[in-house]
């Protein structure tokens, strides 16, 4: 696992069902980064150890990682020569996110670069998108996303 300094150097998310990924650091238009949950992390274990009664002595069952929670966050910013192509290419932009990050869609998967070219992977649902309701400024709004890792709830790195 990478140090939990690790510099992100690609961030892409492929929804289920679709060809090819989406680049979420698109810088100007698009710029994602994860904020929580990146491959350093470690996946939330729920509920308590037990011991069941079994006929010769007891079973321990120990608890075990269930899910990790990734949070990315970032915007999406309008394109044009004026005011009103960039407000009118944010709305494209915002609209394609929505698309992107359904949370009907099913699992995709997050894939990010760390700066020293290991590539991690994460299958992910998309439990939570939210975009500024009321952007105070037109041609840029703010993204956030919530994804949950759950089978298996940790990141793996392509090709090992």
């Amino acid at each position: 696992m990478p140090s939990s300094v690790a510099v992100l150097t690609a961030l892409t998310f492929q929804k289920a069902g679709s060809v090819s990924p989406t680049d979420l650091q698109d810088f100007p238009r698009v710029f994602l980064q994860i904020v929580a949950g990146g491959p350093d992390a470690s996946p939330e274990t729920r509920g308590s150890d037990r011991t069941m009664p079994y006929r010769r002595g007891q079973i321990f069952g120990p608890r075990r990682a269930n899910r990790l929670v990734i949070e990315l966050d970032g915007w999406v910013s309008g394109e044009g020569n004026d005011e009103v192509e960039q407000r009118a290419d944010t709305a494209i932009a915002r609209q394609e996110m929505f698309a992107l990050f359904d949370t009907e869609a099913g699992e995709g998967t997050l894939s990010v670069m760390t700066e020293d070219g290991t590539v991690w992977e994460a299958s992910a649902y998309v439990e939570l998108f939210l975009p500024d309701a009321m952007p105070k400024v037109p041609t840029h709004c703010g993204i956030s996303v919530r994804l949950v890792a759950i089978d298996p709830p940790n990141w793996t790195a392509v090709g090992s």
